[in-house]
């Protein structure tokens, strides 16, 4: 969901001292690419970036060898960041947080969680990691006076990785009921994905708020 919500991850691209043969390059490259991702990216030869850099970011922000102003004496321009700053994935570590729980959703099927509500206000919270490639998520409310309709899509299916971070949520249930979380492989023509997630329903009367101590 993440992806979903940030698809937008470029603002502007510049490339400059471009080749003649990038230029040829790029004359092929650019049909593919949607006008508006096309438009962000601007390669110039030797001259003319620096006028269009202080344009778009202005002087005040670019360092002097960029043709701006910044002259700071104590910036380090490039070279190896160092390991300590890395992020790593530990999945292994989701995998035995307490209450954390393993569902196997095999090839062309789906698999769901159905969690009870008995108060308005309640909040449902849930987390959950995929070990393998990615998977079809969403919420789903069970109109008890409806059985035979689908249900109300809480949360719209999409499809999600966690590669970058474990997907959690948060949602306020207007009304009881059942609610269920699925997680849907049916796209999926070859592979079954292995799940681990926490899901709990948390009454209001134990909800904290933000404005509490």
């Amino acid at each position: 969901m993440y992806d979903a919500n940030y698809p937008e991850r470029l603002k502007a691209a510049y490339l400059i001292n471009s080749s003649f043969y990038f230029t040829i390059l790029w004359s092929v490259i650019k049909p593919f690419l949607s006008a508006e991702t096309a438009k962000k990216i601007k390669i110039f030869g030797k001259d003319g970036w620096q006028e269009e850099l202080q344009k778009d970011i202005g002087d005040d922000i670019l360092p002097d060898y960029l043709g701006g102003k910044v002259m700071d004496p104590h910036a380090i321009h490039g070279g190896p960041i160092p390991a300590k700053y890395y992020a790593h994935r530990d999945r292994k570590s989701f995998s035995k947080l307490p209450g954390v729980k393993r569902l196997v959703v095999n090839r062309r099927s789906k698999e769901n969680i159905k969690l009870e509500v008995d108060q308005p206000g309640s909040n449902i919270e849930w987390d959950f990691d995929i070990k393998n490639r990615d998977i079809s998520f969403s919420l789903i409310y069970e109109d008890p006076e409806n059985e035979a309709e689908d249900g109300e899509e809480i949360v719209p299916k999409q499809r999600v990785d966690t590669i970058v971070a474990s997907e959690s949520g948060i949602v306020k249930c207007e009304k009881p009921g059942t609610y269920v979380l699925q997680f849907d492989n049916s796209f999926s023509w070859m592979h079954n994905k292995i799940i681990y997630y926490y899901a709990s329903v948390v009454n209001p009367n134990d909800i904290i708020h933000e404005d509490e101590d």
